[in-house]
This record gives structure tokens, C-alpha cells and sequence, in this order.
């Protein structure tokens, strides 16, 4: 059982990581990330420490993951907006290192792909082509 509990712990971990990468990557892609998905980030990280911290089973992860999922969804309303501090320290963290000049380049270059795909009605690929017949890619 004990074995469980570490496979339960260990994908716990990868689970944080891969959505700690993820706010990351979206950030320096210039798309950005959600609030709710960093206070869920910041939340599973809690989960993952809460649980050696006071000797309880891995097997809470079964029940504190989807809290803090659910918590994560409900950051955007007032008593779970409080979550947002903390997890503005987290992204902060999550980024450094980040090329901020890179970072707003890839913001422009995403706001005016956005732009194209509306105003003429492109797919993205063309969209994307057509910025780079302009040079603006």
C-alpha cells in the first residue's frame, strides 16, 4: 500500500510540474495564463507540501487535487480571490528568467494574429503566413 501511496504522490508532483511548466511556457509564448490556472498551480503545490508537512497519506492527494482544482475555478469570486496573492508570488516565480522584451514581442505578434484571423476571416496558419509576407512575424 505504501508503494501506492508513493506512485500517488510521484504523479501528484508531475502533475504541479507539467502545469507550473505550462504557465511558463504559455507566458513566454506571449498568450498568457489565467489566474484560475495559477491558483491552481499554487494550490497543488500546497497540496503536495501540506501532506509530508503534517505525516498524512498520499492518498489525500485523491480528494485535495480536485479541491483545489474546484478552489482554483473559483479564484475569480470574492472569498477565493484572496488565493490570488499568493499565487501572483507563484507566477512571479514560475517566470523568472523570462526575456521580457521576448515576452511583449510574442504578445504583439499573438494580439495581431488574433487581429487578422477576425478582421479577414483566416485560419491561423494563414493568418500566420500573412505576417510573415509582412515581416511582422
Amino acid at each position: 500500500m505504501k508503494i501506492i501511496g508513493y506512485v500517488v504522490y510521484v504523479i501528484g508532483v508531475l502533475m504541479a510540474v507539467s502545469w507550473l511548466f505550462g504557465i511558463r511556457s504559455y507566458t513566454a509564448r506571449g498568450v498568457g495564463a489565467t489566474r484560475m490556472t495559477v491558483n491552481t498551480a499554487m494550490l497543488f503545490i500546497v497540496s503536495l507540501v501540506v501532506v509530508p508537512a503534517l505525516s498524512l497519506s498520499p492518498f489525500h492527494l485523491l480528494w485535495m487535487f480536485p479541491a483545489s482544482f474546484i478552489l482554483g475555478m473559483l479564484s475569480l469570486a470574492f472569498p477565493f480571490s484572496l488565493l490570488s496573492v499568493p499565487g501572483q508570488a507563484v507566477f512571479e516565480i514560475v517566470c523568472i528568467g523570462l526575456d521580457q522584451a521576448e515576452v511583449q514581442k510574442n504578445q504583439e505578434r499573438t494580439r495581431k494574429l488574433q487581429s487578422i484571423i477576425i478582421e479577414e476571416g483566416l485560419l491561423a496558419e494563414q493568418a500566420k503566413a500573412r505576417l510573415k509576407e509582412r515581416g511582422e512575424w
